[in-house]
């Protein structure tokens, strides 16, 4: 769909030109406006002035000049501004990236960025003399993510460099360093796998006091497996390498405000009326005033039937549970 306030269209070289206000949506959802815009009947081949492009996702394409080559494969961007954050005319986004030049090649889904400049709110962070980004229909890709700026109390002021490693379809990794000058790097990472019958999760996370010979980091690895149609297996591994790590550190993905942390294994059974499953869990305490040999290990066992219905509807259920609290101090 076109709009403009003049539309000029000759049907010898099937060239199109549209001039003031011109409004372009294409079937993939990119709005695209223009001051003026030569086309091919096709859209394949194209050149604009003063575009403003809006995709699917909500990120934001600027440009004084974008010409269109190779069949609508090919596009170049001359003095070019990008953004995914939300974005109003006269404003700056949360962070954008501002180039000399800019192309994109639909084959590959791609952008490549020359001279790309990244302001956050306006203001000049990061130069680099050449930068990819996968476009709107990428949605997973190995790769840097978009940096980000940090500060925390233990680390003091710094900057993220996430890094995204699509291992396949169903595999994953994801590590995240955090660089301080006033600190030794926090290395963060994170493994997703999906399988066949299961589904495991890592993460871990290390670094260490300039003056201190030993590191400190967490470990947590999650499991899940289908064992077989009735019995399943969920199970937990959680460990830190002392109590107050997880609220020194800005660790993602964990709570560093509770109290505890557990490791834990579950054994579910399924019947056709019956349920049951057997749960061991071993707690670590997240306070000072609490050792580690005072927090309890707790066993339970449930086991739950359901009878059929027997008279108007009417059925029973039988429950019986057992557990067991074991420490080696503490009353």
């Amino acid at each position: 769909t076109v709009k403009a306030d003049k539309l000029v269209y000759n049907q010898t070289t099937q060239q199109g030109q549209a001039f003031g206000n011109v409004v372009i949506i294409r079937l993939d959802g990119v709005e695209i406006k223009a001051d003026e815009i030569s086309l091919s009947d096709a859209f394949n081949e194209a050149q604009m002035q003063g575009i403003i492009l809006t995709f699917a996702d909500g990120s934001t394409f600027k440009a004084k000049e974008i010409i269109r080559t190779d069949k609508g494969n090919e596009t170049t961007f001359k003095t070019a501004f990008f953004t995914p954050c939300t974005y109003c005319e006269g404003q700056n986004p949360l962070w954008d990236l501002r180039a000399s030049t800019v192309e994109h090649n639909l084959q590959e889904k791609e952008y490549t960025f020359y001279n790309a400049l990244l302001d956050i709110k306006g203001v000049p962070v990061f130069y680099f003399p050449y930068f990819e980004y996968p476009d709107f229909q990428v949605k997973r890709k190995t790769g840097f993510l978009a940096p980000s700026l940090s500060r925390s109390t233990e680390m003091g002021f710094g900057v993220e460099t996430p890094f995204f490693w699509d291992i396949n379809d169903s595999n994953d990794l994801w590590i995240n360093p955090y660089w301080s000058v006033d600190h030794i790097p926090l290395i963060q990472a994170r493994y997703r796998g999906i399988y066949s019958f299961s589904k495991l999760t890592a993460e871990t996370s290390f670094t260490k006091e300039k003056n201190d010979k030993h590191s400190e980091g967490h470990l947590r690895v999650q499991y899940n497996a289908d064992l077989t149609d009735r019995l399943r297996f969920e199970g937990q591994y959680y460990r830190v390498s002392n109590n107050t790590y997880l609220r020194r550190y800005p660790i993602d993905f964990v709570n560093d405000q509770s109290p505890w942390i557990d490791s834990f294994g579950k054994l579910e059974y399924f019947g056709n009326q019956s349920y049951a499953y057997a749960r061991v869990m071993d707690f670590e305490s997240m306070r000072r005033y609490i050792p580690r040999k005072e927090m309890p290990l707790v066993s339970t066992v449930n086991y739950s039937y359901t009878t059929k219905p027997f008279w108007n509807g009417l059925y029973s259920v039988s429950t019986l549970n057992a557990g067991d609290v074991y420490r080696k101090t503490g009353a």
